[in-house]
């Protein structure tokens, strides 16, 4: 899965690359920017978690080739400044999405006119925007519930832990 993300965010690159226009909306290239490190901030985090990442809430090591060597708590790399940086990286890569495929002359912007054809575009994009903002709120309910189990878990490791690195998603804010 991430493979897909840098690839789809390379998309993005090449696409500003290749555009033969007189102007570059300047929210493209920041959409572009913002899908780009969000993807490599997600990919980061994955790289660090190593055999603890996991779609599921499971206990570290649970699913891992060798669970004693696994189940540890990832501490350094992102994991030094949100507690969730993967969901972070997420949040920015989705926010560069929208911008980009929002912006002026972007596909669903020049296709959604007032014919058919724009009506089933508008639709479209009403559904992909609902499907890549809909788990924001998934999100904010998993961070709880992954910290409680990490928490019992790694006890007194993760409260050290989680006292020096305070925030879930944006330093100093949340």
């Amino acid at each position: 899965m991430p493979k897909l993300y840098w690839v789809a965010s390379l998309n993005e690159v090449v696409y500003i690359l290749r555009t033969n226009v007189d102007h570059v909306d300047p929210l493209l290239v920041i959409g572009t920017i913002l899908a780009v490190v969000g993807t490599t901030m997600r990919c980061l985090s994955y790289r660090y978690l190593g055999e603890a990442f996991t779609l599921e809430l499971v206990k570290a090591g649970h699913r891992a080739k060798d669970p004693a060597a696994s189940a540890r708590l990832v501490t350094n790399g992102p994991y030094t400044i949100v507690r969730h940086p993967s969901y972070t990286g997420w949040l920015i890569g989705t926010f560069g999405w929208i911008m980009v495929h929002c912006v002026e002359g972007s596909w669903i912007r020049n296709q959604s006119s007032s014919t058919l054809e724009g009506a089933i575009v508008k639709g479209f994009a009403i559904a992909w925007a609902f499907i890549f903002t809909a788990p924001f709120a998934w999100t904010l309910t998993r961070m709880p519930e992954e910290d409680a189990m990490m928490r019992r878990q790694f006890g007194e490791e993760w409260v050290r832990w989680s006292r020096r690195v305070r925030y879930w998603l944006i330093p100093f804010v949340y």
